[in-house]
């Protein structure tokens, strides 16, 4: 997800969700297993409602066999619980419904929940009905926690689950949504579009857009030579520049198959649309939403294309068993797009992407962060990827994001599940770094150095915490020869020997840039 554009008069109710959101996973809902659900949605434009039904089947809690409890404000209205024949009990608080299954002998059921009315929206998340310049829009934004102000749910992104999903609108709109198009019918001036998932999806990653799209399409084969197809949905006015600023998708898709693996969704597509966000953008799986700001013609915002491609592997593919493990979808993709630009425009490339950040401001941890989209989250995880690369080497570590991939792909995984599986697969103990840098917030590394001449000696002090690292110190002589020292650095203070070649004009420390630090000579 990026989103760089809040809309201020619902800031407050979106923060307080947030706040809110650890609170909603209860243990019955994390012991319910959703294993498929089943939504139509017809949506009245003019009167901003929709008419919906939802068939859930799912697996009861392990925990209560007796209640199926599902994320699903107040704001809709539900006109009757039931499976099969049976009409089901249920009560009602402001998030949830806790609906009586224990008439139910199976453990996996089938119930189906009919509901309307007004669906919630957050500025541009949520569910949104818009209308910019005569350019209407229905438009869902799931993420972090807003799937249950239009569906009811297992809000966890642990439980991925397959998607159903009906679409009806008037004749005017098409429909985009998660997965394949199983299907398209007409009848009186309304259109529903039916889509179905192969892969399964996280709730926060489900979504659709309705509006009088232009489509283009693309032709895509795979480095393993599946055909993958590729749509893009834009707002009529915006096609022509839409065309140039998505001529190179395919090079990026190619890009990341080389460094990850193949692209994950290949039975259904990847596909994106243009929506009302502004310059935000998010990552709902193989149909993104990107804000119509983005759309210049000139590719001004191509990183923000990569990115959200990025996710297709980071995020969706592979998953975040919870939102305490956020950096593993945002930290991966922003790293992803300083990779892309290494791959293709050399390691400068990745350097410059890297140092565009303004270090000072990364606060936090990136562990169960205070804020879930920082750019601590974003940009510090990309960092502290960086520098895992480098402590196993490139090459170790282009095989183990493979590796990695293809053993989790189409799962979810946790932060320290991800530790286990790097420590394992690189043979060393991160158990410090992370928590140097992912479980605790100590800032950055810090240094203060000073060169003691008489005994041809760099005095290197770590100004605040003491961090474990393996440093290279160029030293650049006055007759510009240059020699590379390496040493490890594990204390408050370290003196590192440097050979006497001539007078030293000057010591350029991590000159390849592969730490998150300052270096601050003391004179």
């Amino acid at each position: 997800m990026v989103n760089l554009v809040y809309i201020f008069l619902a800031l407050f109710s979106y923060e307080l969700l947030i706040a809110q959101y650890y609170e909603s996973v209860s243990y019955l809902n994390s012991g319910v297993d959703i294993l498929n659900y089943h939504l139509k949605i017809d949506v009245n434009f003019n009167q901003r409602n929709i008419n919906c039904e939802n068939e859930i089947t799912a697996i009861k809690s392990i925990y209560n066999k007796d209640t199926l409890e599902l994320d699903f404000l107040n704001n809709l209205e539900i006109e009757k619980v039931f499976a099969e024949n049976l009409e089901l009990d249920y009560r009602r608080d402001k998030k949830k419904i806790f609906i009586d299954v224990s008439a139910i002998d199976n453990d996996t059921i089938k119930v189906k929940i009919k509901y309307n009315g007004k669906p919630r929206s957050f500025g541009f998340e949520g569910f949104v009905f818009a209308e910019m310049n005569k350019q209407k829009i229905v438009q869902t934004i799931n993420q972090p926690n807003f799937a249950p102000s239009w569906f009811p749910c297992n809000d966890d992104p642990a439980d991925k689950s397959l998607l159903e999903i009906e679409i009806t609108n008037d004749a005017e709109f098409i429909s985009v949504s998660n997965g394949i198009l199983f299907n398209k019918s007409e009848v009186d001036g309304r259109r529903t579009y039916h889509y179905k998932t192969i892969y399964p999806v996280s709730t926060n990653l489900i979504g659709f857009y309705s509006s009088n799209y232009s489509i283009i399409k693309e032709d895509y084969t795979t480095i393993n030579g599946n055909k993958l197809n590729i749509e893009y949905f834009v707002f009529p006015k915006d096609s022509v520049k839409a065309v140039n600023d998505l001529s190179d998708i395919k090079n990026y898709i190619n890009t990341f198959e080389k460094i990850f693996g193949e692209y994950p969704f290949t039975e259904e597509k990847y596909s994106l649309s243009e929506i009302l966000y502004g310059y935000g953008a998010i990552e709902n799986q193989t149909i993104h939403g990107m804000g119509k700001d983005l759309f210049s013609g000139k590719k001004f915002h191509k990183e923000v294309f990569i990115h959200e491609l990025a996710h297709s592997w980071w995020g969706n593919a592979v998953g975040i068993a919870s939102w305490k493990d956020i950096w593993l979808s945002e930290g991966f993709s922003t790293y992803s797009v300083a990779l892309y630009f290494e791959y293709n425009y050399g390691k400068s490339a990745l350097t410059s992407y890297l140092g565009q950040y303004n270090i000072e401001e990364f606060s936090g941890r990136l562990y169960n962060p205070d804020n879930l989209f920082s750019q601590t989250v974003y940009q510090k995880g990309a960092w502290v990827l960086h520098m895992i690369r480098n402590i196993i080497s490139d090459s170790i570590f282009f095989n183990f994001l493979k590796e990695y991939f293809s053993k989790h792909k189409y799962g979810v995984v946790s932060t320290n599940e991800f530790k286990n599986f790097l420590e394992k697969y690189s043979k060393k103990d991160f158990s410090k770094f992370f928590d140097d840098w992912i479980y605790n917030d100590y800032g950055i590394i810090d240094c203060s150095y000073s060169i003691i001449e008489d005994e041809n000696k760099i005095k290197i002090t770590q100004k605040e915490y003491v961090f474990n690292f393996p440093l290279e110190v160029k030293i650049i002589y006055e007759d510009f020869l240059t020699e590379i020292l390496l040493t490890e650095i594990v204390s408050r203070e370290t003196l590192v020997d440097y050979p006497l070649r001539g007078k030293i004009k000057e010591i350029v420390f991590d000159p390849n840039i592969k730490l998150l630090a300052r270096f601050e000579e003391v004179k």
